[in-house]
């Protein structure tokens, strides 16, 4: 035989299909290219042996001395890891190469417990792994949290305010695995957009000298163009109009998300003899979400005597509301 696929994969020659594919996982992950200490001819090698021995008319062969090596068309090394791991999260995939070599891979029980529950683990399983799964040991830590706050800033645009008071993200934070090694992932969360702060006690990041996290602190930026923002749900909007508007009346049409018709993302307005009011009108419950109601839509119109006229009509228009309008 040119080579010892059972010494490759480190298993005995009456190794069942199960032991054989244990054997591979481990392997696969320990030499794995993508690692810091990979060796992707190692990681190749291993593959090969486990396309043989795991097919039982293959190791058959094997065994009798009869395998044609040199006429088998071996399917790719990172074909056959992201089929054997296909069921395992890839965040906790990426995780575990980056950890590999802290992990006590000498403690047997510990180590393959680990490597054969892959599959039904999370992120947060992974980050309370028992210290003495790791090689290196966690120092001595003050019995506080990390008095570094954590500050996320997100931009939300006006489709997603006026859709929902909730917002879901994503964060990227540091978190500290019980050998003291940081590691930094993404963590969602849902939020109320309602805020303009948002403190989340203990939900920071970790560092290597603090017991407990740091607090964070989101910071929520509304982008609420062609608007302006007033008093945290209420939209406004202003409109110049000159002369001949001001006396005769006009149509007009802005941008605003319409989620029952993705087509028509716009609203038309229908506003007459501006000049019997005081130049400001709403729409209600057109403004951004604040618990369980909307805000409103205010307009205020703008006199620009230079101004063309808008020249447009519409047959389908709302018709704001007066705000103290004067009297005829």
């Amino acid at each position: 035989m040119s080579k010892n696929l059972y010494n490759i994969l480190k298993i005995e020659e009456d190794a069942t299909i199960d032991d054989i594919k244990k054997a591979y996982r481990k392997l696969a992950l320990q030499y794995h290219p993508d690692k810091n200490n990979g060796n992707g001819d190692k990681f190749k090698e291993i593959s090969e042996a486990y396309q043989i021995l795991s097919d039982p008319n293959k190791k058959k062969l094997y065994d009798l001395n009869k395998f044609n090596f040199n006429s088998y068309n071996y399917t790719d090394p990172h074909t056959i890891f992201n089929t054997i791991f296909k069921k395992v999260n890839p965040k906790i995939l990426k995780y575990v190469l980056n950890i590999f070599d802290k992990i006590d891979i000498n403690n047997t029980n510990n180590f393959n417990d680990f490597i054969n529950n892959l599959d039904n683990l999370s992120l947060e399983d992974i980050f309370s792994l028992p210290l003495d799964y790791f090689t290196t040991k966690v120092s001595k830590l003050k019995n506080n949290k990390n008095p570094n706050i954590t500050y996320h800033k997100i931009d939300i645009n006006l489709y997603n305010l006026l859709s929902s008071k909730y917002y879901n993200i994503n964060i990227g934070l540091y978190q500290r695995l019980p050998n003291n090694i940081l590691f930094y992932y993404k963590k969602s969360y849902c939020i109320e957009n309602i805020n303009k702060n948002i403190l989340l006690k203990n939900q920071g990041n970790y560092d290597t000298e603090h017991k407990y996290p740091s607090d964070l602190v989101i910071n929520i930026e509304k982008n609420v163009l062609p608007f302006n923002l007033y008093d945290n749900d209420h939209l406004l909007l202003d409109i110049e109009i000159n002369i001949d508007e001001l006396m005769n009346g006009f149509y007009y049409q802005f941008s605003y998300p319409n989620f029952k018709d993705n087509n028509k993302n716009y609203i038309n307005i229908y506003i007459e003899k501006p000049y019997l009011s005081n130049l400001m009108y709403v729409i209600p419950e057109y403004g951004l979400y604040t618990n369980d109601i909307k805000g409103n839509l205010y307009i205020n119109l703008i006199l620009n005597e230079h101004k063309k006229n808008y020249n447009c009509i519409y047959d389908d228009y709302l018709i704001p509301k007066r705000i103290n309008p004067f009297e005829e």
